[in-house]
């Protein structure tokens, strides 16, 4: 995978796998010698043709990192002072039936043994029993003006990860702002009626 031509033939397996798999969940994991995103690089951020050519790739299959713990830097070239390099190349991406039905997953990098690569393991986690009441938007909110203010505030805050994981995030920061306006709005609503 040192080569452009090397990479390519594996993005086209792994396009292959997605199209054989596609109502499967699965995932794929290991080095892939190039890093997606700037900040997967401890000291450069510039987007190569690499780069370019693994996100289209990445995004062609339909595939999103998993959920990770451990090292950040997966890769690093063993050196100290100037001439050190640490990578995220090392990661772990699955399909959406694979987060559909094993969502509760999550890969942990182990730090580097005698490869200057990082072991990863899937940890799979027990599905837990949703026993909460499940969330529903009443379309009379929108029309309240501290509606608009609190999505603003809860969508504006900086959240890490993949772009799907940043999503989750804010999509769950959101519900747990909205019940509490409800509640608020609820309560409103009845003091009205009773005065």
């Amino acid at each position: 995978l040192c080569n452009r031509e090397a990479r390519k033939s594996l993005w086209g397996e792994i396009s292959h796998c997605a199209d054989m798999f596609r109502n499967e969940p699965w995932v794929v994991l290991g080095n892939f010698n190039v890093t997606r995103f700037g900040t997967e690089h401890a000291s450069s951020s510039i987007i190569t043709k690499a780069k370019q050519d693994f996100n289209k790739a990445v995004l062609t299959a339909e595939l999103e990192d998993l959920m990770f713990t451990g090292c950040v830097y997966m890769w690093n070239s063993r050196r100290k002072g100037d001439g050190a390099i640490a990578k995220k190349l090392d990661r772990a991406l699955g399909n959406w039936q694979w987060f559909k039905s094993l969502g509760d997953t999550y890969a942990h990098f182990h730090p580097p043994g005698i490869s200057d690569h990082s072991p990863i393991t899937i940890q799979m986690r027990a599905r837990q029993q949703y026993r909460g009441r499940p969330f529903k938007f009443p379309n009379h909110w929108s029309k309240d003006d501290r509606f608009q203010q609190v999505v603003a505030q809860e969508w504006g805050k900086d959240y890490s990860g993949s772009p799907l994981i940043v999503i989750h995030k804010k999509l769950k920061s959101l519900k747990a702002c909205l019940k509490k306006f409800c509640t608020g709005h609820i309560l409103g609503l009845l003091t009205l009626e009773l005065a």
